[in-house]
């Protein structure tokens, strides 16, 4: 039995948050790209009339890829606070 393939009818945004105070974000979607379902994790910032739009600065992954990704930001989270370069009890956003 093959497993049937799933499709999206739209960007998914699923997080977003301030890059800067240059009015930069930073955006994470789950879109579809060439016929595959990705996460793409890009920087947005404002054209001349203040619309956000993405810029050629990010990652897209295979969503397949997302539980790897996770486990890496993880251990990157747990090494900056181990070295003191962010809080422990630090808030998010999410």
């Amino acid at each position: 039995m093959s497993k049937q393939r799933v499709t999206l009818p739209a960007p998914e945004n699923v997080a977003e948050f301030w890059r800067n105070r240059g009015c930069e974000s930073v955006r994470i979607e789950l879109r579809e790209y060439e016929g595959r379902v990705v996460v793409d994790v890009r920087i947005y910032f404002p054209d001349g009339r203040g619309v956000l739009r993405p810029s050629k600065k990010g990652v897209c992954v295979a969503v397949n890829k997302l539980p790897q990704l996770s486990q890496g930001i993880i251990k990157a989270v747990a090494r900056a606070r181990a070295l003191g370069l962010i809080d422990g009890d630090e808030a998010t956003d999410a």
